[in-house]
């Protein structure tokens, strides 16, 4: 990447940070504005960017591009139109006996030059949700876009550049160069979504300017079935959660802990249901996106083969040509395998047995704390128990991924898999300072316990301190 590219990235943000002194508080009504922007951009857009991400995945189908994207993108912009004019007002807080009759609030201020970088898994949503957050907190956006997604990235810069001046919004293109110096950049806040590895690098370089993070990462999210619930209605949600965007997303469901005796149920339902839910496979499943991760999800296979993992291949869908991948479930795997160690992000599932409860939430909670984990049970003490001895970013119960685009939930990891919070009004704080003000009554109390200290001095701190 050549000095000029660069030059002009700095170029951008001195802009943004230059209108940003000029309009340190924008407007309800432009901040809707903007938002109603983005909201007609995507609506009358829509088959082109479906076109885009399939384009650069190597197929995707539109349903899912519109059921996985558009839709909590618009569940984004309308949750927060609905009530950004609530979240902008002056919160009153209690205020000490002691302070009266003073008043406490907390005002939510833009911090002004924020940067976001979206990852190429799903790179519309996880460009607007944060966008939305940043916009609604009256912030200036910086988006840097990835280098595996041209044809999305290509066309959503020119949207964007055709809705909002370079001092509201603005794209940055290009591969790991650019990155860094991203980065580096001065910003008020930064939100990053990708992988652990790269979350620290992110993290270590944003340290130098005291920058603020966001990391939403990934990690190895955990299913836990209990005895007491169906095989059959576990497995529909777990493959169908698993086998979304062929299991490129940071939710997917990563390995299954199940009773043990079941996993031969278990792998036969999963196989038959992953067949029937794609028997329309060369319209309705996704490719990997690159021979690079195929190799790596190959090659992962190849070394749990290896080291003694029993491997069962939805054999119907192995008819599809290209970087298709099958449904393949291991069993007999360890903690020397790499779809062990790693996060999976593609069509595996490792099937591991367990004796009671007590045992699978203990190899639970060996690893990372997960962003996600599925319970399935019918048993609340089971659930409630299982809640309390284990940590995870988010959970659903009796289901996979739907926790996910509920805007008033806050979204995000713990631990390895990330930290901060976006969503909502989780998100708009995110991207404001909460600022705390006290205003002093007319008349007050203050004084008595000014110099010179004398004895209503020592009988007013006997009181305070009762």
């Amino acid at each position: 990447m050549n000095e000029p590219y660069l030059s002009e990235i700095s170029n951008k943000f001195d802009i943004q940070t230059s209108a940003y002194l000029d309009n340190k508080y924008p407007s309800f009504e432009s901040r809707i504005d903007s938002l109603n922007k983005l909201r007609r951009l995507l609506l009358d857009n829509m088959a082109h960017i479906e076109q885009a991400i399939s384009k650069d995945f190597g197929y995707r189908s539109p349903h899912e591009t519109r059921l996985f994207e558009f839709f909590p993108c618009m569940e984004a912009i309308n949750f927060s139109i609905r009530n950004l004019k609530r979240w902008m007002k002056p919160v009153r807080r209690s205020t000490s006996i002691w302070l009266m009759p003073g008043a406490a609030f907390l005002q939510h201020q833009p911090l002004g030059v924020v940067g976001i970088i979206v990852p190429w898994n799903y790179p519309l949503y996880l460009l607007v949700s944060p966008l939305v957050s940043a916009i609604a907190a009256g912030n200036r956006v910086m988006l840097k876009l990835s280098e595996h997604s041209p044809n999305f990235s290509t066309l959503i810069t020119n949207l964007l550049q055709d809705q909002f001046p370079v001092d509201k919004v603005c794209v940055v293109t290009g591969g790991q160069k650019v990155a860094e110096y991203f980065v580096q950049l001065p910003f008020q806040h930064l939100f990053f979504t990708g992988s652990t590895k790269v979350g620290r690098s992110v993290m270590s370089a944003a340290s130098q300017n005291l920058t603020p993070v966001t990391l939403e990462l990934g990690g190895k999210s955990p299913v836990l079935v209990d005895v007491d619930y169906s095989i059959e209605k576990a497995v529909r949600s777990i493959v169908w959660g698993k086998l979304v965007n062929a299991g490129q997303a940071c939710i997917a469901p990563d390995y299954v802990l199940i009773p043990k005796g079941h996993s031969k149920l278990f792998i036969k339902k999963a196989i038959s249901y992953s067949e029937i839910l794609y028997k329309n496979a060369d319209t309705d499943f996704t490719s990997i996106v690159s021979e690079e991760h195929y190799k790596r999800l190959n090659s992962m296979l190849d070394d749990a083969k290896q080291k003694g993992a029993h491997i069962h291949v939805a054999e119907k869908m192995r008819v599809l040509k290209g970087r298709y991948m099958a449904l393949h479930l291991l069993t007999n795997v360890n903690n020397t395998m790499d779809i062990m160690g790693e996060e999976l992000f593609g069509p595996i599932i490792p099937v591991i047995e367990y004796s009671d409860i007590d045992e699978a939430v203990a190899y639970i909670n060996t690893r990372d704390k997960p962003l996600a984990l599925y319970i399935f049970s019918n048993d609340r003490s089971t659930i409630n128990g299982i809640l309390k001895q284990t940590h995870s970013g988010g959970v659903t119960v009796n289901d996979t991924l739907v926790h996910m685009p509920i805007e008033s939930l806050p979204f995000g990891g713990v631990g390895g898999s990330g930290m901060g919070r976006c969503h909502g009004e989780f998100g708009f704080k995110t991207f404001s300072n909460q600022r705390s003000i006290f205003k002093q009554a007319r008349f007050n109390l203050s004084s008595l316990v000014h110099p010179p200290y004398n004895r209503l001095t020592r009988l007013i701190l006997k009181l305070m301190l009762r």
